[in-house]
């Protein structure tokens, strides 16, 4: 295994399907432990070239209903100002640097990026749970004809109600939660492992994803 392997196996986010195998996760990307900023283009260019599994996105949604790559709400712990996403344009924003050298990236932006790898598949999360934010996803993995290439994940059941609503052909999973109530979801996933819910998710011919970093 190369070093570079070695290294991705201790940052990502690993998923772990028990009908499938392992799956490695970029978990907003490849930052080398903190040395890149997380969901850069720096940290996912690492993490395609290290061809895992899927890329790691999280959403959010600015004040003109952009669509943005961020975990938190507010740039602070990246960006080192106090700005809430919601509260600015897009424009606004993209002039604050991350410690890449990076301004925010707007999802459409990451699509365009790797458009002409067919390699490359996405899990989003979309943390603004709206109905205009759900549109303009699957708007946008439509235009990029990316409905194969995409897993939405969300611990909102109303998130993933209103995603199944606009495309059900695309796989969603519910992150934790009842695991008995998985009416907008196929799959299942938690940090924590249960012999009674792999029996019962399998009766019921749902998946069960496990993760947990390595």
């Amino acid at each position: 295994m190369s070093n570079m392997k070695k290294l991705l196996s201790l940052i990502f986010l690993t998923i772990f399907p028990f009908t499938c195998g392992f799956m490695n996760i970029a978990h907003r990307g490849d930052n080398q432990q903190g040395i890149y900023a997380e969901h850069s283009y720096i940290s996912y260019d690492r993490a395609v070239s290290a061809q895992v599994d899927y890329l790691e996105l999280d959403l959010q949604e600015t004040a003109d209903h952009q669509l943005v790559l961020s975990h938190d709400d507010n740039l602070s712990r990246i960006f080192g100002v106090d700005r809430k996403i919601e509260d600015y344009s897009y424009d606004q924003l993209k002039d604050y640097l991350n410690q890449s050298n990076e301004s925010i990236h707007r999802l459409e932006d990451v699509f365009n990026r790797y458009q002409n790898n067919t390699q490359v598949k996405y899990m989003i999360e979309p943390k603004a749970g709206n109905k205009l934010a759900a549109k303009q996803l699957i708007k946008l993995i439509k235009k990029y004809k990316l409905q194969k290439r995409v897993l939405l994940e969300s611990f909102s059941k109303e998130t993933l109600a209103k995603l199944k609503n606009l495309a059900p052909e695309i796989p969603r999973v519910q992150l934790a939660g009842n695991y008995e109530e998985l009416a907008t979801s196929k799959d299942y996933a938690s940090s924590i492992y249960s012999s009674r819910i792999a029996k019962y998710l399998a009766r019921k011919g749902d998946g069960y994803l496990l993760w947990g970093s390595q």
